[in-house]
């Protein structure tokens, strides 16, 4: 059976950890290697895994170190269930749970493999669910885990207690709000509708997002309910605070070792000294992401110390090689043996412009 962490792995982070040769001997930062290791294993789902240290004194005011792992069995989850909610189905409920029992796919996967943490994550999920159907009395009774003495198998057991269901009351809009049509008709949960958390949200992102392309980088949102539990309703109050108008003082890239910030810039649609625009921003985003030779692009935005209207923008990014060779052989009766090469580099030297080589040859040419 393979090794879930290999000598490999474990030297760098040792390495980073400084716990390595001619290196000072810390035994609490140690100590706290090995926790952190037990952790990730429990994660992996091997909630037996021991780790053992030794240590020896060596001449020369010196000590050796001698870890010793036994990763111990898996635990596979073999059972969810979830009580108190007879009005959804045990499917529904775990829809959204990365937890599983094993299927098709899970030997892949590895999310039949219990992890406490993984579970506490998942049961806010289940949370979530409920909110979102109007459920805003919803109560977690407990949580059942029994694992078997041997590590290999495990059955979870959740009580949960949704309330009853609560439909929208009163919806008060700021005067702000009240007097722009366009972003009162942002609020699309109206009276007799269904509670919905992941509506409130929207309607907070939609606000939220519509302030920040018209230059205010850091609108903030508000979202007072007011709970009637006699009627089951609750009264939602609406109300913005758009902040200052921003701009962009300088807009950096990280990561992008060969290529050119000349090449990058030319993608942006955001500009330094014009006013913020979050669609600007992720348009500029997009477009960096669409370049051949880069991946995992992120943007960042930092407030300037000391200035309250300006931003920093920094993209950061992975490059990754995108070039490609080509080696063709052939033969035909007419021009007997043919044979020919191919390169490309879509970023050639870093200045993002494609170069392209080829040869072929053949008796007749």
């Amino acid at each position: 059976m393979s090794l879930c962490l290999t000598k490999k792995q474990l030297k760098p982070v040792l390495k980073q950890a400084k716990i390595e040769e001619g290196a000072f001997y810390d035994p609490a930062k140690i100590n706290q290697f090995i926790e952190g290791l037990k952790q990730q294993y429990a994660l992996m789902g091997r909630h037996a895994a021991t780790v053992d240290l030794k240590t020896k004194k060596l001449p020369g005011n010196r000590v050796s170190l001698a870890i010793t792992i036994h990763e111990g069995p898996i635990a596979v989850v073999k059972k969810i269930k979830i009580n108190g909610a007879p009005q959804f189905s045990q499917r529904q409920l775990k829809k959204s749970f990365t937890l599983t029992t094993p299927g098709l796919t899970t030997f892949l996967s590895h999310k039949d493999r219990y992890s406490e943490q993984q579970l506490d994550q998942d049961l806010l999920k289940l949370k979530e669910f409920f909110l979102d159907r109007g459920y805003l009395q919803y109560r977690l009774l407990s949580k059942e885990v029994h694992m078997t003495d041997d590590h290999t198998a495990v059955k979870i057991s959740v009580d949960v207690s949704p309330g009853s269901v609560f439909t929208i009351g009163q919806v008060k809009l700021s005067q702000v709000i009240k007097n722009d049509p366009e972003l009162s008709a942002l609020i699309t949960l109206k009276p007799g509708d269904t509670f919905s958390r992941a509506k409130v949200i929207a309607i907070n992102k939609s606000i939220g997002d519509r302030y920040a392309n018209q230059g205010y980088a850091f609108p903030k949102v508000h979202v007072v309910p007011t709970l009637n539990t006699a009627n089951k309703t609750v009264d939602l109050s609406f109300s913005i605070d758009k902040g200052r108008l921003t701009y962009v003082r300088h807009i950096g890239f990280s990561g992008n070792a060969m290529t050119q910030d000349s090449v990058l810039r030319y993608q942006l649609r955001q500009y330094e000294g014009a006013p913020f625009s979050l669609k600007a921003v992720n348009e500029s985003k997009r477009k960096i992401a669409l370049l051949p030779y880069l991946k995992n692009v992120n943007v960042k935005t930092t407030p300037v110390n000391g200035e309250r209207d300006q931003v920093d923008l920094d993209y950061s990014m992975e490059e990754v090689k995108a070039g490609s060779a080509s080696l063709s052989v052939g033969y035909s009766d007419v021009d007997g043996l043919l044979y020919g090469v191919s390169i490309s580099e879509p970023n050639f030297l870093g200045t993002g412009k494609l170069v392209s080589l080829s040869f072929q040859k053949s008796d007749y040419s």
